[in-house]
């Protein structure tokens, strides 16, 4: 069963079984903050919204990379909320892809912001529970969602998602998403 908001009706390594499918389909994106650099302590972070679409969404892959080691790295879901957080001021929204080149599909997503290019500040409180905590060694990357877990977030619901990596001093970081969307 995927981590994630409420009962999913078929199981994350279903998703993955058909991931390459649904590549070819059109329903596979990708989207990142891009490398940001802090001047000091901060907080790094990408946080989407799905609002009532009328397709699932499940995220296979939430990757983050660092050039210094950070120890506080948290995932959160927020269930029947929309409440976005004020410091993550840039709309990922236009810069999502299509793993298939050749599609005309757009993402469903309601909402997608990340850290803008210095980040300072960002208020993980407003992102819901907080389900997972990783650390990551300094120029490597993290995946946040492994041996088959995932974020689900069902159709017909107001839900969100975040991801932050809370930098305790001068760092560079980028968070990169991946996920899938069907009916």
């Amino acid at each position: 069963m995927p981590l994630g908001l409420g009962l999913a009706p078929v199981s994350a390594s279903d998703i993955f079984g058909r991931t390459s499918d649904l590549i070819a389909a059109g329903q596979a994106f990708r989207t990142t903050t891009g490398q940001l650099a802090s001047a000091g302590a901060a907080v790094l972070g990408i946080q989407g919204v799905t609002n009532n679409l009328n397709v699932n969404v499940f995220i296979y892959s939430l990757l983050m990379v660092a050039n210094t080691s950070q120890s506080d790295n948290r995932l959160y879901i927020n269930p029947n909320s929309i409440l976005v957080d004020a410091g993550l001021t840039v709309n990922l929204l236009t810069s999502i892809v299509n793993q298939n080149p050749g599609s005309s599909v757009v993402s469903q997503l309601t909402a997608l912001n990340g850290s803008p290019a210095a980040p300072v500040a960002a208020n993980p409180s407003n992102a819901g529970t907080q389900v997972g905590t990783y650390g990551i060694l300094g120029n490597t990357t993290q995946q946040f969602l492994q041996n088959g877990s995932g974020l689900w977030l069902p159709k017909g619901k107001q839900n969100t998602f975040a991801a932050y990596g809370i930098l305790a001093a001068a760092a560079k970081g980028a968070i990169t998403i991946e996920w899938v969307e069907f009916p």
